[in-house]
């Protein structure tokens, strides 16, 4: 099922992600966590400049800023869903 986005929300989490410099994030080393957990993929392409992280949501270092773009972003789909 595709969503679509308004184009000002995909500049709004695009803003989120440089802020979070995720454009020069490493893949963080993956870690044995103890529960269950999402993993999330996240990539980006902004001009030229792109990025693509996996991570676990119960990662206890992972950026605050990272999650927070994850969040959002699950709001946005299902504020769209159906749209």
């Amino acid at each position: 099922e595709q969503v679509v986005v308004p184009p000002e929300d995909v500049a709004a989490q695009l803003a989120a992600l440089k802020t979070a410099d995720f454009f020069e994030m490493a893949q963080p080393k993956s870690k044995p966590i103890c529960c269950d957990h999402f993993t999330y993929t996240l990539y980006a392409l902004d001009g030229g400049r792109e990025n693509v992280i996996t991570i676990s949501g119960g990662d206890p270092d992972l950026p605050s800023d990272i999650m927070e773009v994850i969040l959002a972003l699950q709001s946005l789909a299902a504020a769209t869903e159906g749209s």
